[in-house]
Parts: structure tokens; C-alpha cells; sequence
């Protein structure tokens, strides 16, 4: 199995799904780094149990976005952050082990 880091944004009017949704991704093992911003790293076919799931759990308005962005290796590697944790951050970057399921 292929596994990537992803990159979550969304930006949902309800709360009650925004809520949902957060709730999914902290229990997937994605962390969050914004309110509405989350990442890790899982298996491509776990997000795409989590695009079916959104597509027909999690019904959105006209005026909602969620965006699932699969980020490269090698984009990852040359990320740069600063903030609450950079050296967690660094340290799940840089290790191979780390897999969010």
C-alpha cells in the first residue's frame, strides 16, 4: 500500500459537520494545525475511504469547500514551519516509520 502526506482545508458553514469532519480527521491521526487546516500522512487508500465517506456523510452547501491536496515527498521535505511544534513537525517529516492511519 502507497501511503503520502495530505494536506485538509475546509470551510464549512455547519457547524455540526465541520465538527463531524474534524472529529474524522483527528481520529484518522491527522493533525490539526489551523482550526480548519489539518495534515499527516496515511495511506492513499484510507483518504479515499475518507472522499467517499465526505461524499456521502458530510453533505455540503453551495458555499462550502473541502480540499484533499496529496502533497509530494520531496515537497514535503523542503516544507518549512514555524510555530506551536516545528520540531514535532520536523520529526514526522524526516521519519519514514510514521504513518497516520
Amino acid at each position: 500500500m502507497k501511503h503520502a502526506h495530505f494536506l485538509i482545508a475546509y470551510d464549512i458553514s455547519s457547524n455540526r459537520h465541520r465538527q463531524r469532519l474534524a472529529k474524522k480527521l483527528l481520529g484518522m491521526g491527522f493533525d490539526r494545525i489551523q482550526f480548519s487546516v489539518f495534515w499527516g500522512r496515511s495511506y492513499r487508500l484510507r483518504v479515499k475511504e475518507l472522499e467517499d465517506w465526505c461524499r456521502h456523510q458530510l453533505p455540503l452547501s453551495q458555499n462550502d469547500n473541502l480540499l484533499i491536496i496529496p502533497l509530494p515527498k520531496r515537497q514535503m521535505q523542503a516544507a518549512y514551519a514555524q510555530g506551536k511544534s516545528p520540531e514535532e513537525l520536523s520529526d514526522w517529516l524526516n521519519n519514514e516509520g510514521v504513518i497516520f492511519l
